[in-house]
């Protein structure tokens, strides 16, 4: 018996089971499907962004010009200020000095087998 792969050529292989895994998964397709009940779920929203003061004091044109100087192109309708620095993404101060630690990590490390050996321990 030849099986074939799909990407050329052919398979010898032979197996006494490969005749019962067909069967246990041909049947597996008959049992019966549970529905799930999403009906009770609390809706989750993905819109964790919060504009720092500083994006929320940048006037129109002061985006334009930003975007206009480094040829960011945008569509859509309520588009967010173009945030300019790390610090204005909003992440906790916890996330603000690990990344700050790893940058220092990373510069100070002559290889990134020495950078990953820093960070993990």
């Amino acid at each position: 018996m030849s099986l074939d792969s799909g990407f050329g050529g052919g398979s010898s292989y032979r197996s006494s089971s490969s005749s019962s895994i067909k069967r246990d998964y041909e049947g597996a397709s008959e049992a019966p499907q549970q529905k799930l009940d999403l009906d009770g779920l609390t809706l989750f929203e993905k819109n964790f962004y919060v504009e720092s003061s500083s994006v929320a004091a940048m006037s129109e044109s002061e985006v334009e010009e930003y975007r206009r100087c480094r040829e960011i192109t945008v569509e859509g309708k309520d588009v967010p200020k173009p945030v300019k620095a790390f610090q204005d993404v909003g992440f906790p101060v916890i996330t603000w000095q690990s990344f700050l630690f790893m940058l220092r990590v990373f510069f100070q490390s002559s290889s990134l087998v020495e950078f990953k050996s820093a960070i993990t321990q």
